[in-house]
């Protein structure tokens, strides 16, 4: 396990989980480090063996792959650089499938920006390119275009707690298709 990222209704039971999580680690002789917190009290209540802690909130930190702005509680992306891969040099399959790659996206918080990326792929395959054979001009075109407009994905600050406090009745909704162009 690279990160480990969580969340509590309370200090008390922050704390609580903090200590649980130590021992468990500790127990496996492993120790959790880089902790990082969007509550000063929970960050200054650390002793200096559990490893490295910042005792103020960062402006923003990595977690699984995105970026956390603890101050404001928010997940945003960060592809700048994926602008790069389409500039002067010749845009091939190979070079579209490195880019699409890049875009992680670990929460489908961006799925349907990463669907367009895949649907380019999948018009590379069925026109049955070589990995190194230049795009076709009018996929070069749209290719070229959606790796510009990529740069606004940088803008998002999406909340990372969702829930209402009072909240009578929860239901989480699913939605997939088998295409068509991605419906």
């Amino acid at each position: 396990m690279d990160d480990l990222i969580s969340g509590c209704s309370s200090i008390s039971s922050a704390k609580q989980l903090k200590q649980e999580l130590i021992s468990l680690f500790s127990g496996t002789g492993m120790q959790l480090h880089k902790w990082s917190s969007n509550c000063i009290e929970l960050l200054s209540n650390f002793d200096v063996s559990h490893g490295d802690v910042s005792l103020t909130i960062p402006d923003e930190t990595k977690v699984l792959g995105l970026l956390w702005r603890p101050q404001k509680d928010n997940l945003a992306f960060s592809v700048s650089s994926i602008a790069g891969v389409s500039d002067p040099c010749t845009i091939t399959k190979r070079s579209v499938l490195s880019a699409t790659a890049r875009i992680f996206d670990p929460l489908g918080l961006i799925s349907p920006v990463v669907t367009k990326a895949k649907l380019v792929m999948q018009e590379l395959w069925r026109l049955k390119l070589d990995w190194n054979d230049s795009l076709l001009i009018h996929l070069e075109t749209q290719w070229k275009r959606f790796v510009k407009s990529l740069a606004a994905i940088n803008n998002l600050n999406i909340p990372r707690y969702i829930l209402l406090v009072d909240a009578l009745r929860i239901e989480l909704h699913g939605y997939c298709d088998s295409s068509l162009r991605a419906y």
